[in-house]
């Protein structure tokens, strides 16, 4: 993949802006006015628990931080770059010039590179995932959704892809029978799965029953 120097400029406002997050942390704006009646926004990780949120930039301290992590955020992509270039085979190289992509919410590089390393390996499941999240801030809703399956295939308990297909059955398809359904399976898997701010998934569920 080319990387252009309009491609740099648009790292270097989400660094500027504080549009850095992990990975491992999936930007999954859940509308829970349907159980709840409040309207948040939830990073998910890979584990039941809350996920950890990096500093963003913009809040840093020091002086200089700005720049230090942007030139640290150039500096990795470029070298990432270069290397799939040396090899094009290697999908552990490809699935990382995907999480830095990822990493500063760049959907479309993210995707391809993650494309990339799914055509050499499929049974990644972690990816799929991550690929999935990206189609979905293209709002690319079904290929989201395919890929969370494409997950869920590979790894039939993945609590992630579960939940996140959840998330876009509710928030962005509307179904919203279908995502409680999910959740629900997910809550059977892992009673104690929880939100990002400590609240027990379970507890939602029984919320929106009890307001029917």
């Amino acid at each position: 993949m080319k990387y252009s120097v309009k491609d740099l400029e648009f790292l270097g406002r989400q660094v500027a802006e504080g549009h850095y997050v992990a990975r491992t942390t999936f930007f999954l704006s859940i509308l829970v006015a349907l159980m709840v009646g409040g309207v948040a926004g939830y990073f998910f990780g890979d584990n039941a628990g809350p996920s950890e949120i990096k500093q963003p930039v913009s809040a840093q301290n020091q002086a200089g931080g700005q720049e230090a992590m942007s030139k640290h955020l150039f500096d990795s992509i470029l070298q990432q770059e270069q290397l799939v270039q040396q090899k094009p085979d290697d999908a552990p190289s490809w699935v990382k010039l995907g999480d830095l992509y990822f990493d500063t919410r760049n959907p479309d590089k993210a995707i391809a590179a993650y494309e990339k390393a799914l055509a050499i390996n499929p049974d990644m499941a972690d990816v799929w995932v991550d690929c999935g999240v990206m189609y979905r801030a293209v709002s690319k809703f079904d290929k989201a959704l395919e890929y969370f399956d494409k997950a869920l295939k590979i790894q039939p308990k993945h609590l992630t892809a579960m939940f996140n297909s959840g998330v876009v059955l509710h928030n962005d398809l509307k179904n919203d029978a279908e995502a409680l359904r999910v959740w629900g399976q997910v809550v059977a898997i892992n009673p104690e799965f929880k939100t990002p701010d400590g609240r027990l998934l379970a507890d939602l569920l029984k919320a929106h029953e009890a307001e029917k």
